[in-house]
C-alpha cells in the first residue's frame, strides 16, 4: 500500500502546548509539532527522506532563527527542545516547515503562532526629567514632571501601570523636604509620569538649590537611582532693605543736609522670602529720588549674591523732607506692585565764611563792594594779609563754637591746599602780593570742602587798575561756530605789558587814536589758510556806551586759518611795529539755500537712449555752494519741459549728509530735449535744473520691414511661404546691425508662433522658411515682433488652389418635393472650388448639364422642359433660380446631377425625395404653414420672456449694487464710528432711517464742541519749552522740532495709549545730527530731563508693517505708525522718528482680542510686537507684562491733534453720514417701485409661460 504525503502540519495542543509568552532570555523546553495526511491521520516517519524545521522570527527587526531535525519523537509527531533565541522583549512568530524528498519531493507550510516575550520583574527604578532641556525651576510654580520607569536584572524596560506603588522623597541642598501630595498616569511608553506634587520646604538659595528627587519601593531588592534639578527662587514679590541700614523700617531716616548716605543693600524676593540672585526674565533695580536737588535715577542688575548695594546718594535738599524709591523694571518699564520706599527727614547744618584783608601796616583794607578789593598795578611790591572766618550754626540757627571745624581750604593764587582741623574759628590765609608780576584773573574763588556739610566757594574780586595799553586781542562776543556767508562778531581788547586788561576808559585816555575805524586792517594770513577760506568783507564799530571796538566779518569760504589785526602801514615804523594779533578761525557751511547738480544749478547732459547717464551727485548748499551735511531731505524730479515721464527711473531720494548719488542710471526716455526740475518735497530749497538731451541710438530697434521684392507676394493654400525676409530697424530707418540674436523676432501666422529663423551676419537679415501657408483662401495679417517689443503687420493674399470639384449654396439635404408645381430647388448656385473648398475662379465660359435620376422632365428657370437641360456657367458659376418636374412625375427616390460638359470628371450629385400624394400635399403645406406660424409665435414670446427676466435680472441687480455702494460708504466711517458711539451696530444702523439721522446729530454735537484743535497734554518741562522756542520749528539751529510738535494724533483714545508707549519720549526733541544733540545736551544737562533723538542715529524703516497669515485679527484696528499725521515739511520723519517711537506696534479695540492674537503668535512661535489696548488704554508688551490702565484721579497724557483735523474730519464725517441718509431714502423709494414693477413682470411671465405651454 502507498503511503500518504504529509499535508498539515501544527502545533500540539497538550501539555507541550506553545506558550502565548514567556520571560525574556528564558527557553521553552519543549516545541512539539505533529505532521498529518490529507485524512488528518499521523505520518509515520520512517522510510520517508524528510526534515522539519522550526522558524522563529522577530517581528521588530525581522531576525531569523531557525531549528532543524530529521528525527520523529513518536509517530506523526516532532519534537524541538530547549530552544534559546528570545534574547530581546517583543513580539516574536513561529511556524514550521516540512521538507520531504524523493520522487514527490515537496514542502507543506506548518501553523503560525505568535509569542509575546515579555521582561521579567522590576530590579531597578530609574527617574527623570520629562524636559532635559530645562533644568531650573521657580520654587512657586509647579515642579518638573518627572519620568519613572523600571528595568529587569537584564536591562529591560518594565511596563509600569498607574496602580504601581513606590514612595517618593526629596531634598534640597542636604535637607529633607517632605512631598505633599503627588499623583502618577501612564504615557504611551508604559513609564509613570509623575506630576502635581509640592514641597513643603520652599526655602531656597538665592541663585538657585539642588533639589533631588529619590524613589525606593517596600521590595528592598528592587534598587533605585535619584533626579537632580535646580530650584531657583519665585517671581519677585517683594523689596526689602538688608540689615536695616536707614534705621526702622516704619520711622523716616534722619540726616543731615548736604551729605551722603550711608551704604545700603536692597533685595528682591519672592513670596516665600527667598532673595533673588538670578531672576528668570531680565530685570533692574531702579533707585530715584523726591525731594532732592538732584534728582537720581540709577539703575543697577540684580548682583550675583542678590543684593544689590546702592551708595555715594547725595542728599541735598532745600526742605526738610524727601524720599528714596526702589522699583523692579523691566525693558525699561516700572513693575507695578514691586516698589521699596523710605522717607528722610533732613536737618541743615550752616556755615558762614567771611574774609578779612590787612596791608603791610596792618590797616584792615575794606572792599569797595562785597568782597571787591582794589590793588594798583605798576612796579611798587606790596604783600597783603588775609584771614578766613569761619562760623558754624546748629540745626537751630544758633552758633555753635563747640563745633570742631574739619575742613580743606584750596586757593587760587597758591597751589597748595591745606587742611583745617581745629575749633580756632579765625585762619591766616597765604599772602597774595601786588606788582608788575600779578596775574590778570581778578576774580579769585576760596573753595571751602567741609568734612560733613555742604561745600561753599567764597568769591574775592581783585581790581587790578592797568592803565598803558601795549597789546591787542579779541574777545569772542558769541558762540564759536562760524558760518560762511554769516556775519561773525568780535570785541577788540587792550592789555598792558603784564597782560592786564586795560579798559576802555583807560585806553581813551592813553590813546584815542587807537579807536580809530581805519586805523585797523583785518586778513587771513595766506600761509594758514586751508581750502578755499576768504573774506568777502568786515567792518569795524565803535559801541558808544562801552566805548569798545567791535568786528564783523563775512567769510565767503570755508576752511581754517589764522584771522590777523594789523594796524595800518601808515602807523608803523621801525621803532614801533604796531599792534597786532591772530587767531585761529574754523568756518564751516552757513544754511542750507539751494540744491544743486554736480554743483552748478542747471547742469547740461548728454545721453544716448539706452545708454547709462552719466553720475548726478545732489547736493544741499549754502549761498556759496559749499555743502552743508544734512540729513532726511526728500528730492523730487518733476519734467517742465519734453515729455511728460522721467527718461530715466530714480529710487526714492532722501539726502543723507548733503549728498546723494545717482549712479547707473538707464536714459530709457524718448529721443529729445528734456528740463527737469529738481525739488525738495520736505524742506524750502532754491531749486535747480538739468537739462538733458536724450540722442538717438542706432542700436535699438523700433521698427521692422519686410523685404520690398516680397511685399506683394501671393500664395496659394497648400503650399509653404516662399523665403520671408525681415530686417530690424531703428529709428533713423536703418537696418540695426548689432547684438541682433535669430530666436528674438517672433512670426504669427494663422495663430500660430515662429521663431526658428536664419539670421545673415551680412545683411543683418532675418529669414523664416518653410511655413505653412494653411488650407483657407482670403487675406489675412502676418505679425512680425522683436524681442516681444516691436509688433508690425504685413497683409497677406492667399489665393486658391485650381478648380477640382463644385460646391453648392442654398441647398437643404432633406429637401422633399411635394408637387410638380413645387420646385426642386430655388436660388441654387453652383460654384467652382479647389481641393480645400475655397471658391476658385475659372477663365471663360463652362456648359453645365443638369438631370435628374431616374429620369424625368424637368425646367430650369422656367426654360423648356427636358431630360436634360444645359445652363451656361460664366467664370465657372451657374445659378438656377427656380428648377421643378414637368407633368406627371412617379413619387420616389430621385438624385439632381450636375455635370461640366468640357469636364466629365467634374460633378455633383444632390439627392431629394418626391411624392405625388395632393392631398398629402395640402395638408404638409398647411402644416408646414401652421408649424412656421407656432414657431414664430413661441419664438417671439420667448423672446418677450427674455427681455422681461433681463428687465428683472438688471432691476435686482441694480438694488444689490445700491445696497453694496451703500455699505461700502458706511463702512469707510466703521472706524469713526466704532470709537465715538459706544455698542454702535453696523447692521442696525443700515436698516434704519432713525439711527442714521441720530448718529448725524451726535456728530454735530462733537462739531460743536471742537471748536479748538486738542492739545498735547503731557508732563510739563522747561527745557522742553525753551527749545521749542529756539527752534521755533523751522530747524535753523539743528533743531527739528519737539515731539508734541511733530506727531498729531486725531482720535482721542488711541492718542492717549500711543502717549502711554512713548512714555518719557514725549518729552522728546529731535536733532539734525549728533554734533548738534552732543552740543545741546552739554548745555541742558543740568535742567529738566528730556529724551534727544538725533536723526543721524535714527534707522528708517524698510517696509510696511503687515500682520501674519491666517492670524486671528478680530479687533485689530492699525498699526500705530499709520495712525500718526505731520505737517508736509515733516512727512520724511514719518519712517524715521515715528518708527523710532512706534515701530511694528499694533492697535486693538479691547484686551481680550489683543491676548488671543498674542497667544496665537507664541503658539506659532511668532514674533509678537507690542499691543496697544484701546478701550482699557493698556499695553500687552512683547515679553507679556500688562501694563497701563488707569485711575480716576491720575491724569493721562495724549498727543495733540492735527491742527482743525479733528474738526475737519468730524464735518466730514457728518457731510458723508448725510450723503448716506440721502442714498438710504432714495434706495428705500427705489425698492418699492422696483417691488411692484418686478409683481408685474412676473404676472406677465406666468401668462406668457402658460400660452408656451399650450
Amino acid at each position: 500500500m502507498k503511503k500518504k504525503l504529509p499535508a498539515l502540519v501544527r502545533f500540539i495542543e497538550n501539555e507541550h502546548r506553545l506558550p502565548d509568552s514567556i520571560i525574556v532570555q528564558k527557553s521553552i523546553k519543549n516545541i512539539a509539532v505533529e505532521v498529518l495526511d490529507s485524512d488528518e491521520k499521523p505520518i509515520d516517519g520512517k522510510g520517508i527522506d524528510c526534515e522539519i524545521t522550526l522558524v522563529v522570527v522577530r517581528l521588530e527587526t525581522k531576525e531569523r532563527f531557525t531549528n532543524t531535525t530529521t528525527r520523529f519523537w513518536k509517530k506523526g509527531i516532532v519534537c524541538f527542545t530547549n530552544t534559546k533565541c528570545f534574547s530581546h522583549v517583543g513580539t516574536y512568530k513561529i511556524s514550521s516547515v516540512f521538507t520531504f524528498g524523493g520522487k514527490e519531493s515537496g514542502q507543506v507550510q506548518g501553523e503560525e503562532r505568535t509569542i509575546e516575550v515579555k521582561p521579567g520583574k522590576p530590579e531597578k527604578y530609574f527617574v527623570r526629567l520629562a524636559d532635559r532641556s530645562e533644568t531650573k525651576f521657580a520654587v512657586d510654580s509647579d515642579p518638573p514632571e518627572l519620568i519613572l520607569y523600571a528595568e529587569d536584572s537584564n536591562g529591560f524596560r518594565v511596563p509600569l501601570d498607574s496602580n504601581h506603588q513606590f514612595d517618593m522623597r526629596c531634598s534640597i541642598d542636604g535637607k529633607n523636604s517632605k512631598i505633599k501630595a503627588f499623583s502618577a498616569s501612564v504615557n504611551e511608553k508604559k513609564e509613570l509620569v509623575i506630576n502635581r506634587y509640592k514641597f513643603s520646604n520652599n526655602t531656597v538659595n538665592s541663585s538657585g538649590s539642588k533639589a533631588v528627587i529619590s524613589i525606593s519601593s517596600d521590595d528592598d531588592s528592587i534598587t533605585a537611582d535619584e533626579c537632580e534639578f535646580t530650584v531657583v527662587p519665585g517671581s519677585p514679590s517683594k523689596l526689602e532693605f538688608k540689615d536695616s541700614p536707614l534705621g526702622e523700617k516704619d520711622k523716616p531716616f534722619r540726616i543731615q543736609n548736604e551729605t551722603s548716605l550711608p551704604s545700603f543693600g536692597v533685595q528682591l524676593k519672592d513670596k516665600f522670602g527667598n532673595v533673588i540672585a538670578e531672576p528668570l526674565s531680565k530685570v533692574q533695580l531702579q533707585l530715584t529720588t523726591e525731594g532732592l536737588k538732584k534728582k537720581d535715577n540709577i539703575k543697577r542688575d540684580i548682583s550675583n549674591d542678590g543684593t544689590t548695594v546702592f551708595e555715594n546718594i547725595e542728599v541735598v535738599s532745600n526742605t526738610n523732607r524727601g524720599r528714596i524709591i526702589v522699583n523692579v523694571v523691566a525693558s525699561g518699564r516700572k513693575i507695578e506692585g514691586l516698589q521699596l520706599e523710605k522717607q528722610l527727614e533732613i536737618w541743615n547744618r550752616k556755615t558762614v565764611l567771611k574774609f578779612e584783608m590787612f596791608d603791610e601796616k596792618g590797616s584792615l583794607i575794606l572792599p569797595n563792594d562785597v568782597n571787591k578789593y582794589q590793588i594798583p598795578v605798576g612796579n611798587i611790591i606790596t604783600e597783603y594779609k588775609m584771614y578766613l572766618l569761619i562760623e558754624e550754626y546748629d540745626e537751630y540757627e544758633t552758633i555753635d563754637d563747640s563745633i570742631e571745624i574739619n575742613a580743606t581750604v584750596t586757593l587760587p593764587w597758591t597751589d597748595e591746599s591745606f587742611l583745617i582741623k581745629s575749633k580756632e574759628r579765625r585762619f591766616q590765609l597765604p599772602s597774595i602780593t601786588s606788582g608788575q608780576n600779578i596775574t590778570s584773573r581778578a576774580s579769585q574763588k576760596i573753595e571751602y570742602v567741609p568734612e560733613i556739610g555742604r561745600n561753599q566757594i567764597m568769591k574775592v574780586d581783585f581790581i587790578y587798575e592797568a592803565t598803558v595799553p601795549s597789546q591787542i586781542s579779541i574777545k569772542l562776543s558769541q558762540n564759536s561756530k562760524i558760518r560762511c556767508g554769516k556775519p561773525t562778531k568780535w570785541t577788540l581788547i587792550f592789555k598792558d605789558e603784564f597782560n592786564n586788561l586795560v579798559s576802555p576808559s583807560k585806553v581813551k585816555e592813553s590813546d584815542e587814536s587807537l579807536l580809530d575805524l581805519n586805523r585797523w586792517v583785518v586778513g587771513i594770513q595766506p600761509s594758514t589758510a586751508q581750502n578755499d577760506l576768504k573774506i568777502e568783507n568786515y567792518r569795524w564799530n565803535l559801541d558808544s556806551k562801552s566805548e569798545t571796538l567791535e568786528l564783523e566779518v563775512k567769510f565767503a569760504g570755508i576752511g581754517t586759518g589764522k584771522l590777523e589785526i594789523v594796524e595800518n602801514e601808515d602807523k608803523m615804523t621801525d621803532s614801533n611795529p604796531g599792534f597786532k594779533t591772530s587767531f585761529d578761525v574754523n568756518v564751516i557751511a552757513g544754511a542750507a539755500s539751494c540744491i544743486l547738480v554736480n554743483k552748478v544749478d542747471e547742469f547740461k547732459v548728454e545721453c544716448e537712449e539706452g545708454g547709462i547717464m552719466e553720475d548726478l551727485v545732489i547736493n544741499i548748499c549754502d549761498d556759496y555752494k559749499h555743502v552743508q551735511s544734512l540729513n532726511g531731505i526728500s528730492i523730487v524730479m518733476i519734467v517742465e519741459l519734453g515729455y511728460e515721464e522721467l527718461p530715466f527711473q530714480t529710487p526714492k531720494i532722501v539726502v543723507q549728509d548733503g549728498e546723494f548719488r545717482l549712479s547707473g542710471l538707464v536714459c530709457n526716455g524718448k529721443p529729445g530735449d528734456y528740463l527737469i526740475l529738481v525739488d525738495s518735497s520736505n524742506q524750502k530749497l532754491k531749486t535747480c535744473y538739468i537739462e538733458l538731451t536724450v540722442k538717438e541710438n542706432d542700436r535699438i530697434p523700433k521698427s521692422i520691414r519686410m523685404l520690398e521684392e516680397q511685399q506683394n507676394v501671393n500664395v496659394k493654400v497648400g503650399n509653404p511661404f516662399p523665403p520671408l525676409q525681415f530686417q530690424v530697424l531703428n529709428g533713423k530707418g536703418t537696418v540695426v546691425n548689432t547684438n541682433l540674436a535669430s530666436n528674438n523676432l517672433i512670426l504669427n501666422w494663422m495663430g500660430k508662433s515662429h521663431s526658428q529663423s536664419l539670421l545673415d551676419n551680412e545683411t543683418h537679415t532675418f529669414c523664416f522658411s518653410d511655413i505653412d501657408v494653411g488650407t483657407k483662401a482670403g487675406s489675412y495679417p502676418l505679425t512680425v515682433s522683436y524681442d516681444f517689443k516691436l509688433d508690425t503687420s504685413f497683409d497677406i493674399n492667399v489665393l486658391p488652389d485650381t478648380l477640382s470639384k463644385l460646391i453648392v449654396l442654398n441647398w437643404d439635404n432633406n429637401t422633399v418635393v411635394s408637387s410638380v408645381s413645387h420646385p426642386i430647388a430655388s436660388g441654387l448656385e453652383i460654384l467652382p472650388a479647389d481641393q480645400f473648398d475655397n471658391i476658385c475662379s475659372v477663365e471663360g465660359n463652362l456648359k453645365l448639364k443638369v438631370c435628374v435620376e431616374p429620369q424625368a422632365t424637368i425646367s430650369v428657370n422656367g426654360g423648356e422642359p427636358s431630360e436634360s437641360v444645359l445652363v451656361e456657367m460664366i467664370e465657372g458659376r451657374a445659378k438656377l433660380e427656380r428648377l421643378n418636374f414637368v407633368g406627371k412625375t412617379p413619387s420616389g427616390q430621385y438624385t439632381l446631377k450636375f455635370v461640366v460638359e468640357e469636364n466629365q470628371n467634374l460633378g455633383l450629385d444632390l439627392p431629394f425625395v418626391y411624392t405625388d400624394d395632393e392631398e398629402a400635399r395640402a395638408t404638409i403645406d398647411k402644416n408646414k404653414e401652421q408649424i412656421n406660424q407656432t414657431k414664430n409665435k413661441l419664438n417671439e414670446l420667448k423672446g418677450k420672456c427674455e427681455i422681461l427676466s433681463q428687465d428683472k435680472r438688471k432691476s435686482e441687480q441694480k438694488e444689490k449694487n445700491d445696497e453694496m455702494k451703500l455699505k461700502s460708504e458706511a463702512n469707510n466711517l466703521a472706524s469713526f464710528f466704532r470709537r465715538s458711539f459706544p455698542n454702535f451696530s453696523m447692521e442696525q444702523y443700515l436698516s434704519s432711517e432713525e439711527r442714521m439721522l441720530d448718529t448725524i446729530q451726535r456728530t454735530q454735537l462733537r462739531i460743536d464742541n471742537a471748536r479748538e484743535p486738542r492739545k498735547a497734554r503731557m508732563q510739563p518741562n522747561a527745557t522742553l519749552e525753551k527749545l521749542r522756542k529756539i527752534s521755533n520749528g523751522r530747524g535753523a539751529t539743528g533743531i527739528v522740532g519737539v515731539i508734541p510738535d511733530l506727531i498729531f494724533v486725531d482720535d482721542e483714545k488711541i492718542s492717549q495709549v500711543m502717549a502711554k508707549l512713548a512714555h518719557s519720549r514725549l518729552n522728546g526733541v529731535v536733532f539734525q545730527d549728533t554734533k548738534t544733540l552732543e552740543q545741546y545736551y552739554d548745555e541742558y544737562k543740568k535742567a529738566d530731563p528730556i529724551n534727544y533723538i538725533s536723526l543721524s542715529n535714527c534707522n528708517e524703516r524698510e517696509r510696511e508693517p503687515t500682520t501674519y497669515p491666517n492670524s486671528p485679527l478680530e479687533g485689530f484696528v492699525d498699526f500705530s505708525i499709520n495712525c500718526i499725521r505731520m505737517r508736509p515739511q515733516h512727512d520724511g520723519l514719518k519712517n524715521t522718528v515715528g518708527f523710532v517711537l512706534f515701530g511694528d506696534t499694533m492697535l486693538f479695540q479691547k484686551l481680550s482680542q489683543g491676548q488671543k492674537y498674542r497667544d496665537w503668535c507664541k503658539t506659532h512661535r511668532k514674533k509678537c510686537p507690542t499691543l496697544l489696548i484701546i478701550d482699557e488704554c493698556q499695553l500687552i508688551e512683547s515679553q507679556g507684562w500688562i501694563r497701563g490702565g488707569s485711575t480716576p484721579n491720575q491724569t493721562v497724557w495724549s498727543f495733540g491733534a492735527y491742527p482743525e483735523s479733528e474738526r475737519a474730519q468730524l464735518e466730514q464725517s457728518k457731510e458723508t453720514q448725510t450723503l448716506i441718509l440721502n442714498n438710504f431714502r432714495e434706495l428705500k423709494k427705489n425698492k418699492e417701485i422696483a417691488s411692484l414693477e418686478r409683481q408685474k413682470i412676473e404676472t406677465e411671465l406666468n401668462t406668457l409661460r402658460e400660452e408656451i405651454k399650450s
